[in-house]
């Protein structure tokens, strides 16, 4: 975006947004005593409710193996 700046002053630097390379999401479930169901989402994925749905299967089918 455009902006007035006084005479001789500088413009203020802006950033550019590059995606992260090592960083990855992870959904991590907890009860009182902390994590008990930890996934990793592969990379690039963004948490939609079509993701967590399908995780929340993986969850589940493991919670009722313990």
């Amino acid at each position: 975006s455009s902006q007035w700046l006084p005479k001789g002053s500088n413009p203020t630097l802006k950033f550019k947004r590059q995606e992260s390379r090592k960083k990855q999401m992870v959904l991590s479930f907890f009860d009182n005593c902390g994590v008990i169901f930890q996934y990793n989402l592969p990379m690039r994925t963004s948490v939609t409710a079509a993701v967590f749905k399908d995780v929340m299967n993986m969850f589940l089918k493991k919670f009722k193996e313990q």
